[in-house]
């Protein structure tokens, strides 16, 4: 067994003697450094290392609780006992809380094998917990950066297919094709969108709303040419929706956005689209996309529709087990409210 270092700060010779002949009883293996003044136990507590510091409460040179101060300061993961001849309930009391782990009165000097080997266990403890805890930090670190890795990599890639798209509209002939091409184009960009917050965000696993969606909102409004006669307002309350939550909800986003876009506006019209999200106290929350323009369609139904689009739209509410109404009055109002579940209760 490897003795235990101790660092002993006493100015009386024979309580050290009394100290050293007390662990030879009770055959604690250990080598005492001793020191008497606080230049020495200065020089001491640098030189190191030490497994335990035992103090005298009252040494020359030292004023109250100065060498306790000292030794957390200088070797804070260090157990401290102080050993004492005479010391009141308050100060010991004091002592605990300043960091030492006991206090041994000399006249019951038996106590204090016990004390030094179950403070030694706590400390290797602790050092072991704290071993455990910064593997567990680096571990999580490391995970992040892969994840930021993965969500940038993903952009990227996204990225790549949006640009081989543009170089196919431009040899597009048939304007049908190029149609279903660019509404593709914007669900790439959208995905590729929600990645790009999530890379840039503090947390890797939630995006708060707003922003890539008024950056989708933006960038469907230069595709369509539409944002001088199209006005868009925002009513998103500000909290964070997990990441398997955000991507459905902006391609649901980016699908009727589009669709307003493109169909409740004819002939140049001008007119309005409102987005909002907000959550009530039970967790649910309600995502509406309304416009006034011409409306929508009676023919246009999510359960039979043929359009792509909308189908989409129903797929992904059900995704994020949610529930969608189409309002047809002044325009068209459609409403999708679905819970705020965590991803594992998404996943079942």
């Amino acid at each position: 067994m490897k003795p235990i270092r101790i660092l002993y700060l006493e100015d009386n010779e024979m309580d050290v003697e009394l100290v050293e002949s007390r662990l030879e009883v009770e055959n604690v293996p250990f080598k005492l450094t001793h020191v008497r003044t606080p230049d020495q136990f200065r020089k001491a507590l640098q030189e190191g290392p030490y497994d335990l510091v035992l103090l005298d409460y009252s040494v020359p040179g030292f004023g109250e609780l100065a060498a306790l101060k000292q030794a957390k300061a200088g070797l804070p993961d260090i157990p401290v006992i102080i050993v004492s001849g005479t010391i009141g309930e308050e100060i010991a009391i004091e002592t605990l809380r300043m960091g030492a782990v006991d206090y041994i009165l000399k006249q019951r000097i038996s106590r204090l094998a016990p004390a030094i080997n179950r403070a030694i266990q706590e400390a290797e403890e602790r050092r072991k917990r704290k071993s455990a805890e910064d593997q567990i930090r680096k571990d999580l670190e490391e995970k992040e950066i892969l994840l930021r890795e993965i969500h940038h990599r993903v952009k990227n890639n996204l990225q790549v297919i949006i640009s081989l798209l543009n170089m196919q509209f431009r040899r597009m002939k048939k304007q049908g094709v190029e149609d279903a091409c660019l509404s593709c184009k914007n669900r790439i960009f959208t995905m590729a969108l929600v990645h790009e917050k999530l890379y840039l965000s503090e947390n890797l696993s939630e995006i708060h709303f707003l922003e890539p969606a008024e950056s989708l909102v933006h960038e469907l409004a230069k595709t369509y040419d539409v944002s001088r006669r199209i006005a868009c307002e925002w009513q998103i309350e500000d909290f964070p929706l997990p990441v398997h939550i955000s991507v459905p909800l902006a391609l649901i986003l980016n699908e009727l956005v589009s669709n307003a876009f493109k169909f409740a506006f004819p002939e140049n019209s001008k007119g309005t689209v409102r987005i909002a999200l907000s959550r009530q106290k039970s967790g649910n929350c309600t995502f509406i996309i309304q416009d006034d323009g011409i409306g929508m369609p009676p023919s246009v139904k999510l359960e039979s529709t043929e359009t792509l689009g909308m189908n989409l739209i129903r797929i992904l509410t059900e995704q994020i087990r949610g529930s969608v109404k189409i309002i047809r009055k002044n325009g068209t109002t459609v409403q999708i409210h679905f819970p705020l579940q965590t991803e594992h209760a998404a996943g079942k």
